[in-house]
């Protein structure tokens, strides 16, 4: 029985050119604050009401479509506003899952 020798696991050392953090095992800034994570809102949130992105995008999760159904409340007389107004609320975590779900639904962009 021969002996296979352990690869050892490349240790990254990446410091943000945009906020100065230092990472090991990582070559990307994941830090929520710096300025270089800003994630782009989708254009379709400028048409699409809360109501139509949670229902109609298959990759919003369940926390976030609770979070977007939470935008029509009795001051919105039942009228769901445009997406666009939960964009700032959403946790990066939430803007990612967003930018994702509409991508998966629209590869090309369209």
């Amino acid at each position: 029985m021969s002996k296979v020798p352990e690869q050892k696991k490349h240790v990254i050392n990446f410091e943000c050119d945009h906020c100065g953090r230092s990472y090991d095992d990582t070559d990307v800034c994941t830090s929520d604050d710096c300025p270089d994570n800003e994630i782009a809102m989708p254009d379709l949130l400028n048409y699409w009401t809360v109501d139509e992105v949670a229902e109609c995008l298959d990759g919003v999760g369940d926390d976030l479509y609770r979070k977007l159904w939470s935008y029509i409340t009795a001051e919105t007389d039942g009228n769901p506003p445009l997406a666009k107004v939960a964009w700032e609320a959403l946790t990066h975590e939430e803007k990612a899952e967003m930018v994702q779900a509409v991508e998966q639904e629209f590869p090309d962009g369209d």
